[in-house]
């Protein structure tokens, strides 16, 4: 299934942290964190320029996202508004999955960073997602129609 990214703002989640190593050029790392943002149970997350604007976005997964209260968090794409600033979007199909794995590139060579969503939704869950399992999608691909 592919889709065409058209994001929802995302206003109320639930986690991801956003950690820079302070020192360069050495053996040793010193870390802070920049950034925290909550989504339960993320078990994955990429940064690139998703929307060409020249800084890093986050996409992220959550294969244990509250379903019941918050479905949205299964897929969360986190632009950067600068200074360590993000807007959290998402999009209502990644709702109806249980998302495992996810890749990125450039799928159809249009030259913008395209998203790949493999899902799992067979064997017993406590709390399902939306939808039938055996109608959703084994993955999805989100075409990136920005710059």
């Amino acid at each position: 299934m592919v889709i065409p990214i058209s994001f929802i703002h995302v206003v109320i989640m639930r986690t991801t942290l956003l950690f820079l190593n302070l020192i360069t050029g050495c053996i040793f790392y010193q870390f802070t964190q920049k950034y925290f943002f909550p989504i339960n149970g993320c078990y994955k997350a990429m940064a690139r320029d998703y929307d060409g604007d020249g800084d890093l976005d986050i996409a992220t997964i959550s294969f244990f996202a509250d379903y019941e209260r918050q479905p949205e968090e299964g897929f969360v794409y986190l632009k950067n508004e600068g200074s360590f600033n993000f807007s959290p979007y998402s999009v209502p199909e990644a709702q109806s999955g249980r998302w495992l794995t996810m890749d990125v590139g450039d799928l159809d060579g249009d030259g913008k960073i395209d998203i790949v969503l493999g899902n799992f939704t067979l064997g017993p869950s406590a709390i399902k997602p939306k939808g039938d399992p055996s109608q959703t999608p084994p993955f999805i691909i989100l075409k990136n129609t920005g710059k």
